[in-house]
């Protein structure tokens, strides 16, 4: 009850600061979820914003002067694409409020902004409700209030275009919004692109034109942490309703089981993205079990009966059961003189690794298009004799080292670690292609 009490009294104090504030700021004039969008046009317009009378009306309105239209027109609108990406987002940084209370205010703004509704292509929904140890200092409710999982159904309903939907409340509420968005008979046929954290797989059924499916993000906590088959089996259960399914992803640790079931739910997929160790140790210490090689080998079998796979994205060679340790997890081993030659070291060993991977890959699915181990990106040369891998070291091992790791002194050795791959880095890079 105290700790009630005491949540209550907060949200009602910062809902106070959220009705105060515009009378000392003419910047919060305009509704906070515009300013959410850190678009430029908003700072650099600022002072002429402010000296409008009704602001909101203005970036509102649909029949608004400064609402861009289709043709030519001399007179100054804001850019076409002001509303083109909305956000409820609590846990990025330098916002702090109250999950739930900020999502139910930011809503309600937009609901009163008919041109974000029709405008709006990408909306990133990001809750974190606070159990007090973070944060706003101060205990949330681990469900929504009432009023909530309704306004997002009605705001939801209001996106005709919106193309990308990103949802993670970090698993605080999840069985309320399914079963809310699920009486409501949700239906988004213009969302092509979903990202969605754990336990929220009910969004793919409500999605019928769904092409891209990414099941929680990459450096999120929340799919590392559940290795349970039957939580991890519904999000590939629930692509057997994605018709248009293309493309597929998951962080995490991943098991044989899962691309199996993978197969079973989606085998027409496109590109795999396999964000995720396949070989499983709880330490660096840990020793290697089974042949080098065969693990990927495995996967690689499995992967080999997707009929239209064209695109594999697969973790570092380290996550690949292939001996190679990965290095030391710690910058400091890789500062200083001997530290940069261990950083040579282990790119070699990285590299050497990549390219067994590589070729373990490529024999076994000639026609891909696409593959990526790690943050490296291989050139794909065919021939007579079947498909091969090229790499940005190929031909030139030790020179390539010393451009990531030099012999002077004076250069960011901590960005050095990051780009010899001692932690995961994806781009969105195509390999390159020869014929």
């Amino acid at each position: 009850m105290k700790t009630l009490i005491l949540s209550t009294l907060a949200t009602l104090a910062w809902d106070l600061q959220q009705h105060i504030s515009p009378l000392f700021t003419s910047d919060l004039r305009i509704p906070q979820f515009i300013l959410d969008t850190r678009h430029p046009w908003l700072e650099e317009n600022k002072k002429s914003l402010a000296r409008l009378q009704n602001p909101t009306e203005a970036l509102c309105s649909l029949d608004s002067e400064l609402r861009p239209t289709d043709g030519t027109t001399e007179t100054y609108t804001y850019p076409s694409d002001l509303f083109r990406y909305l956000e409820i987002d609590n846990n990025r940084a330098g916002v702090n409020r109250p999950g739930w209370r900020n999502a139910v205010l930011r809503l309600r703004e937009m609901l009163a902004c008919p041109a974000a509704m029709q405008d709006v292509e990408s909306f990133n929904v990001r809750i974190y409700a606070s159990d007090g140890s973070h944060g706003i200092g101060y205990p949330e409710m681990d469900n929504p209030p009432s009023e909530l999982p309704n306004l997002f159904i009605e705001v939801l309903n209001s996106m005709p275009r919106l193309h990308k939907l990103e949802w993670n409340t970090f698993g605080k509420g999840d069985q309320v919004f399914r079963k809310a968005f699920t009486e409501a008979n949700m239906n988004l046929p213009s969302v092509r692109y979903l990202n969605l954290g754990v336990f929220n797989e009910f969004f793919v059924g409500m999605c019928p034109g769904v092409e891209i499916l990414d099941s929680g993000e990459f450096w999120s906590a929340d799919w590392r942490r559940v290795n349970d088959e039957n939580v991890r089996g519904k999000i590939f259960e629930s692509t057997k309703s994605a018709r248009n399914l293309t493309s597929f992803s998951m962080p995490g640790k991943w098991e044989i089981s899962y691309l199996e079931a993978l197969l079973e739910a989606s085998p027409n997929l496109t590109t795999i993205k396999i964000h995720g160790d396949i070989e499983h140790r709880y330490s660096y210490y840990d020793r290697f079990d089974g042949t080098p090689g065969q693990l990927l080998k495995n996967y690689t079998d499995i992967l080999a009966r997707f009929p239209r796979l064209e695109s594999l994205h697969l973790p570092d060679a380290s996550g690949l059961g292939l001996r190679f340790d990965g290095g030391a997890g710690c910058g400091n081993a890789y500062f200083g003189p001997s530290g940069r030659k261990y950083g040579r070291s282990v790119s070699r060993q990285r590299a050497e690794a990549t390219e067994v991977a590589g070729k373990i890959v490529l024999d076994r699915l000639p026609d891909l298009k696409v593959l990526k181990i790690g943050g490296t990106c291989a050139n794909i040369t065919r021939n007579e004799y079947g498909a091969n891998a090229t790499w940005s070291w190929t031909g030139r091992m030790t020179e390539w080292t010393y451009e990531i790791w030099p012999e002077k002194e004076g250069f960011d050795e901590e960005d050095a670690w990051y780009r010899s791959g001692s932690v995961f880095v994806d781009d969105d890079e195509d390999s390159l292609i020869t014929d």
